[in-house]
């Protein structure tokens, strides 16, 4: 078997675009951090602010695409849809709302996705 025979993407024409093309969009997505998300429930965030705060984003994200966006929760449904992408609900929480991706009433019950007020750390 020759070298290039293991690379499925390249034949005697040339590359296959289209292939080379997803799979260079699959290792992206292997290496976000978000990445987490595509295998597992999280047992562990991330300690270092650069890799715990995209991941708490994303979180948030598909928490409120399911939820709808445009609705306000209570704390209680937010934290049970959070805790089905990650242990340590709290920290995703606190995240959204420290970055700005989330805004939360004063007495902490009712929490509205707003996600043009995000801002990184």
């Amino acid at each position: 078997m020759s070298a290039v025979s293991a690379f499925d993407w390249l034949d005697v024409d040339g590359p296959d675009v289209a292939l080379l093309g997803r799979t260079a969009q699959d290792l992206q997505r292997l290496q976000a951090p978000a990445a987490l998300l595509e295998f597992d429930r999280i047992h562990r965030m991330p300690v270092k602010d650069d890799e715990r705060l995209p991941l708490s984003t994303r979180i948030v994200e598909l928490v409120f695409e399911r939820l709808g966006s445009s609705r306000p929760v209570s704390e209680a449904v937010l934290n049970a849809a959070i805790a089905m992408f990650c242990e340590d609900v709290a920290i995703v929480r606190r995240d959204a709302v420290d970055l700005g991706v989330v805004d939360r009433t004063d007495d902490g019950s009712s929490y509205r996705y707003v996600a043009a007020g995000f801002r990184t750390a």
